[in-house]
This record gives C-alpha cells, sequence and structure tokens, in this order.
C-alpha cells in the first residue's frame, strides 16, 4: 500500500492483455472485445481469455478450453497491461 507501507496480498491473481492510447493526458485501456491473459493462483498460473461485449455487460474470463474460468476462493486482484512483455512471473 502506497500509504502505509504494507504489503498486500491476494489469494488470485488476474492479469489481462489489452490494447491503450492516451485520451486527455491519460492512458486508457480498451477492454471491450476480448483478449488474453494469465491467471495465478496457489502458486501457479494459466493462460486465459476474456471478453467483454460492451460497456454493459460483465467482463467474463475463460480458461485454455473456453470454458468459464473457475476463479479460487479469497481476493482477487484483477489488472490490464498493455502487451505480453509487461508482465514477468518468477
Amino acid at each position: 500500500d502506497l500509504n502505509t507501507g504494507e504489503i498486500l496480498s491476494f489469494e488470485n491473481v488476474i492479469v489481462m492483455y489489452a490494447d491503450n492510447e492516451y485520451k486527455n493526458n491519460h492512458l486508457a485501456y480498451n477492454i471491450e472485445g476480448f483478449g488474453s491473459g494469465l491467471y495465478a493462483s496457489g502458486g501457479k498460473y494459466v493462460n486465459i481469455t476474456w471478453s467483454k461485449a460492451s460497456a454493459e455487460e460483465p467482463l467474463l474470463f475463460f480458461d485454455a478450453l473456453g470454458n468459464v474460468l473457475n476463479i479460487n476462493k479469497g481476493s482477487t486482484f484483477i489488472t490490464v497491461c498493455s502487451g505480453k512483455n509487461s508482465v514477468s512471473i518468477s
């Protein structure tokens, strides 16, 4: 946490890859449509896909077989990155 210095932890982390552009001096990500990503939980990660038909529709995540992603219980952190080179997993 920037204010307290506390290290944050989550049971689940989802990384969404999406195109971005600058609008009005702010970085904006396009998360309407579909894309790829990563899901990390329990010390492992898998490739996923995501879709969002429109601003009014829910954001959906899918496993490699196209099934709705089963997200483990617990807190989940979702982040959006501009490209696959943006994430390093160790």
